[in-house]
């Protein structure tokens, strides 16, 4: 009789146990789960803090453009008012220049109707090709310019 409870208490002690790994197992796995879901939460966040610093910049970036293209529109028909006053010779120059610059205007607005339509990653890649536009719309006007002051 002594040798069955004796086996009996060493088989609900290593029950007991078992049960305690178990348990232990358990919250071990509960805990790395609510940890793995704390971190998705937090890199969603963290992706949504992103997108939202994005976009404000990219507002911030159509503004400065559409303001440019503005002043470069009054600037066009400051030269072609300017114009008006010189020789035919002068005219006939800057006439040119005058297209070359209107031309490239008209490309940096349609770059910038297309950044306007972008998301994401995408309008990043597309600001820089807005930026060689603006640049290459500066050099005709200053190009321009300068041809109807000869």
């Amino acid at each position: 009789m002594f040798f069955i409870q004796k086996r009996k208490g060493l088989i609900v002690k290593n029950l007991f146990i078992v049960l305690c790994v178990l348990v232990t197992a358990s919250l071990a796995q509960a805990e790395k789960k609510a940890t793995a879901e704390k971190v998705k939460k937090e890199s969603a966040e963290a992706v949504e803090a992103a997108q939202e610093f994005a976009t404000e910049k990219k507002e911030d970036f159509a503004k400065r453009m559409k303001s440019n293209l503005a002043d470069i529109d009054r600037e066009i028909e400051g030269l072609k008012k300017d114009a008006q006053s010189t020789s035919a010779e002068v005219q006939e120059k800057t006439k040119k220049k005058l297209a070359e610059l209107q031309q490239k205007r008209d490309e940096l607005n349609k770059k910038y109707e297309a950044f306007e339509k972008s998301t994401g990653a995408a309008w990043t890649k597309m600001k820089k090709g807005l930026e060689k536009a603006w640049s290459e719309v500066r050099t005709a006007y200053d190009d321009a310019k300068t041809e109807l002051k000869k």
